[in-house]
């Protein structure tokens, strides 16, 4: 966990969310309490509600992987991209994400990844949807909610692999089919 002020009410806010899964929401009072400092201290110089707490950890996550998807360029493979330049930065944010994905302290995190996604998935990949007969939303919709249960799984464990073995995995479970998987 990180050390400054800030870090520290965010830390507590998500220290709060995993003592409370089922809860997703928490009063500023609570937030400073758990992080032993004054309501006022979070107010004056740092968070007005913990929506803001929220938008903020959103904003850090994102930053970098919106850079770097809007580097994006077509000598790489979409695979590639993903598994060389985004899945070292959710490692790097792993613990925000786990309270993230295992409490429910953002109820919209999972559209808010689904949305962002999807739009890059759709500008930059072509979803074969001849193979399965579906409609092309069908099709996309399946592939991202796929990739995604597929981050999480790997994210939420205690100690997730490192980039480079789970990239390894990743590249094999994207030439497995799910028949495969079955015995």
């Amino acid at each position: 966990m990180v050390k400054g002020t800030r870090e520290r009410i965010i830390n507590s806010y998500f220290n709060l969310a995993l003592k409370n899964p089922g809860k997703f929401r928490f009063t500023i009072a609570e937030i400073a309490m758990e992080a032993g400092i004054s309501r006022q201290a979070i107010y004056k110089n740092h968070f007005n509600t913990p929506e803001e707490i929220m938008i903020a950890v959103h904003q850090e996550i994102d930053y970098e992987i919106e850079q770097e998807f809007n580097s994006y360029d077509e000598g790489l493979s979409p695979l590639d991209f993903f598994t060389e330049r985004i899945i070292p930065i959710l490692y790097k944010n792993r613990n925000l994400l786990r309270y993230l994905y295992m409490t429910n302290i953002d109820p919209g995190w999972r559209l808010f990844l689904k949305n962002k996604y999807t739009k890059w998935v759709k500008d930059n990949i072509n979803i074969n949807n001849t193979n399965l007969c579906l409609s092309k939303d069908m099709s996309l919709n399946l592939f991202v909610n796929m990739f995604l249960a597929i981050i999480e799984s790997w994210i939420i464990q205690p100690i997730p692999e490192t980039p480079d073995l789970f990239a390894k995995q990743l590249q094999k479970i994207s030439n497995c089919s799910i028949r495969s998987l079955i015995s």
